[in-house]
């Protein structure tokens, strides 16, 4: 198939092809023998993203490797005030998008809750609604198809691709982690601390279980 850069030039082949691509999730497909709705085909291709500083404008930029021609392709400037300094980025692949999320002020420590979108199948950007909370360090990831971050306050929140909004969590609870890290799997967030100089005690961790919205201890073994 063709680049993902091109996907937007599909909408061109014909009327039908238009609809199938835009129409909102369940407004196609409504005979038999049609074609599923567009929310459930996947537009997302194995390229690498990488996310960026251009050393002169000091400007936030996005690339991603064609796996097929083993290039690096610049894509559109993410948007304005999405992240500066420390953020974060979640993919959701089934869904073809990337989100960055919250970061600092360029040139201070003001924390924002901004969130930038994009889309591989327009690649272009988007704004979808801010966190309940400005973060400028956080852990984040995909868990269930829904984006979970979690704050070095102990609190964390949840984004619902489909309805467009954040929602709390449980309470974690516990002492904060220092430097965050995270990685999802088996439908659980877990939470780690990186590191805490000069490691004076021994790293702390929490797991998250989207199913139940509830957390616990990371076991020590697994945090060690």
């Amino acid at each position: 198939p063709p680049p993902f850069l091109y996907h937007r030039l599909f909408r061109t082949v014909s009327s039908n092809w238009n609809r199938f691509l835009t129409d909102v999730p369940g407004a196609a497909a409504k005979t038999k023998g049609s074609a599923p709705p567009a929310a459930t085909v996947s537009l997302s291709l194995p390229f690498l993203f990488a996310f960026t500083f251009d050393p002169v404008s000091r400007r936030l930029q996005c690339q991603a490797l064609d796996p097929f021609s083993r290039h690096w392709l610049l894509l559109p400037p993410v948007p304005c005030g999405a992240a500066a300094g420390s953020f974060a980025v979640v993919g959701l692949p089934a869904r073809g998008k990337i989100y960055v999320l919250g970061g600092v002020e360029e040139g201070g420590d003001k924390a924002v809750s901004s969130v930038a979108v994009y889309s591989a199948a327009t690649n272009g950007w988007g704004q979808v609604a801010g966190m309940r909370t400005a973060r400028g360090y956080m852990a984040a990831d995909e868990v269930g198809g829904r984006v979970v971050v979690a704050g070095e306050d102990g609190e964390a929140e949840v984004f619902d691709p489909e309805a467009g909004r954040w929602s709390p969590t449980a309470p974690r609870g516990g002492a904060a982690v220092a430097r965050y890290d995270a990685a999802a799997a088996g439908g659980k967030l877990y939470v780690t601390e990186g590191w805490a100089w000069p490691f004076e005690r021994a790293p702390r961790g929490a797991v998250y279980d989207a199913a139940a919205d509830a957390w616990s201890d990371m076991a020590r073994g697994m945090r060690e």
